[in-house]
């Protein structure tokens, strides 16, 4: 697709993302939306992340494309229908009950599998939130066409999945003291699950066209996807070696390009075994509720870190203020910075000073 209704510059768009996953864009990928004075925020929020959840599939696209009519793309940003039931597809693919809370802006999973159970667990083509996710990606995939970008729903990792199906952190814990050897082969088996559901999930979205997107607006045209581990921040880096890096390393050799969520300083240990894998293409960082954000100077040395590891960055939730302070103390190559503003004024201030410094195009 050359032009999309919401995006009508696409085409640069698309090849200006491809350059910067390749290392051949010497500015920073500026992903930054306007947002009109007359919009309700709550609703807007509620809307871009959990339409699927509080709607039907043609209403939630509907809802998702009149919000996109009044939201200004900006520079790199793209209108991403992403399909959401909430940060564990696969749990809920798999069995575990889904409790979606719109006040919270999230939803909870919960099962109450054995180990035994999930060495056998296959999915159920049955299964609710299954087919659910299948019916809202077979709908975004046609109604976008020529409009918007159909993104990913969010599978989680395994790991963290395992949380949910067992019922709580403190169950898988206890597994990886007590039951090491049968956790492994449950991830394993679980771990082949969650490639199949992306495949799946790939033939729907149709990629040739609309290329691979996910909650994250990291786009690419080749395979890519953002991975994480939540429950890495119970582990210790001996402990992550052992249960984690394997699966991560087996993801990235999947993927031809992956990104890992870094969420917060608890994970930071573990920072130095994922810029040694050599698969990875980049690392995503969020601070994290009660720390400072992004655009603080405290994080700093962290992104030279991972610059010199030759990984690019991706700074979501930046204050707009911040960003050219940061972006003066790093080098701006192959970093992606996210972030949206409520006012114009500011908005074009900003885009003027990125144009003269950087040759940020505005749209």
């Amino acid at each position: 697709m050359k032009t999309l209704l919401y995006k009508e510059d696409w085409e640069r768009v698309s090849e200006t993302y491809e350059a910067w996953w390749e290392g051949e864009l010497t500015r920073p990928i500026i992903h930054l939306t306007y947002i009109p004075p007359n919009i309700d925020l709550v609703d807007y929020s509620l809307t871009l992340s959990w339409a699927f959840m509080r709607y039907h599939p043609e209403k939630a696209l509907e809802a998702l494309f009149e919000y996109f009519s009044k939201t200004i793309f900006m520079c790199e940003a793209y209108p991403n229908v992403f399909i959401n039931i909430g940060p564990g597809a696969l749990s809920a693919f798999l069995g575990a009950n889904v409790n979606f809370n719109p006040s919270a802006e999230t939803s909870w999973f919960k099962g109450s599998f054995s180990l035994d159970d999930l060495l056998n667990v296959e999915l159920n083509p049955e299964n609710k939130w299954w087919r659910y996710v299948i019916e809202c990606t077979g709908k975004a995939s046609a109604m976008c066409r020529d409009k918007a970008i159909v993104a990913f729903t969010d599978l989680l990792d395994v790991l963290t999945s395992l949380v949910h199906l067992r019922g709580g952190a403190s169950k898988l814990i206890k597994d990886v003291f007590l039951n090491r050897v049968k956790l492994m082969k449950v991830l394993n088996h679980l771990h082949q699950i969650w490639f199949y559901c992306f495949e799946k999930i790939s033939e729907l979205i149709d990629t040739s066209t609309y290329g691979f997107s996910n909650w994250a607006a990291l786009w690419s045209r080749r395979k890519s996807f953002i991975l994480q581990c939540d429950f890495s921040v119970y582990l210790s880096p001996k402990i992550f070696d052992e249960f984690i890096l394997p699966l991560v390393v087996e993801e990235c050799r999947f993927f031809e390009r992956s990104f890992w969520h870094l969420d917060g300083p608890l994970e930071i240990p573990h920072l130095d075994k994922l810029l040694n894998i050599s698969e990875l293409n980049g690392i995503q960082w969020i601070p994290g509720a009660g720390n400072p954000d992004p655009g603080d100077n405290y994080w700093i040395p962290m992104y030279r870190k991972i610059q010199r590891a030759g990984k690019l960055i991706q700074l979501p939730g930046i204050p707009i203020s911040k960003i050219i302070p940061v972006l003066d103390q790093i080098s701006p190559k192959g970093v992606f910075i996210q972030t949206s503003t409520l006012s114009l004024e500011v908005t074009e201030n900003f885009c003027r000073k990125m144009s003269e410094k950087y040759g940020v195009r505005l749209k």
